[in-house]
């Protein structure tokens, strides 16, 4: 056989396999990883509503969203939480009815020690687990598990764990939130990546608000506070 004439008989494949790649292209467009410290998820679904900047502010400080740092591998500064980060988080807090550790504080609500862990699975159902003192010094959990995907809806709650800790569990958890320097740490790193984990913290103890986030950490102090928090659950 010639080369013109293999040529011509490769040609409608050769058509073939550019078109179904530019058909990929098309539909499945590679999604748009912001700057950190957003990036870390495949892009996360928004409310429609033009009120959804507001809803993250009703769990969020201004102040994380108006204070920015800056990563050796990025020339422009981030905010250490966006308004569309706010908005993601947020829609999962309300999904599983959980409250605004803020607005309690902003309302000057009995100062009692609270503090909550936001576990966003890329491809994996969402955990919220909130641990604050009750009456008498004891300490009772809340934990939820939302039947949707971390980087997409959030949907509805499937389980819900509510239960006060034993006294053991409760000196495990102490000690991991003092080894973690209870939540006095840096806000954000530039550890990022595509596909992962989100681990979100908020404490309010002192009358004062804290907030820390790493993307799928995979040692050190605030993993080691997510795993114990987490097992607390029993999911």
């Amino acid at each position: 056989m010639s080369y013109t004439v293999m040529a011509l008989a490769l040609l409608p494949v050769v058509i073939g396999v550019g078109a179904s790649v530019l058909a990929g292209m098309y539909a499945f467009p590679v999604p748009r990883i912001p700057a950190p410290p957003a990036e870390g998820y495949a892009e996360p679904s928004h409310p429609e509503s033009p009120g959804w900047a507001e809803a993250g502010r009703g769990y969020f400080p201004a102040s994380l969203m108006g204070t920015e740092y800056k990563c050796r591998d990025f020339p422009e500064p981030v905010p250490i939480l966006d308004e569309e980060e706010a908005a993601w988080y947020a829609e999962h807090l309300a999904a599983a009815d959980e409250p605004s550790l803020l607005k309690a504080l902003e309302q000057d609500a009995p100062r009692r020690d609270v503090y909550r862990f936001t576990l966003l699975i890329s491809f994996g159902k969402p955990v919220i687990i909130r641990i604050e003192e009750i009456e008498g010094g004891a300490l009772q959990m809340s934990a939820s598990r939302l039947s949707g995907e971390g980087g997409d809806e959030p949907s509805v709650v499937e389980a819900r764990v509510v239960r006060q800790l034993s006294r053991d569990e409760a000196k495990q958890f102490h000690q991991a939130l003092s080894a973690a320097n209870g939540l006095r740490l840096k806000a954000v790193t530039c550890d990022w990546g595509y596909d992962g984990t989100r681990w979100v913290f908020e404490g309010v103890d002192g009358g004062r608000y804290r907030f820390v986030e790493r993307w799928s950490p995979k040692r050190g102090r605030v993993r080691a506070l997510g795993i114990v928090m987490f097992g607390f659950s029993g999911f």
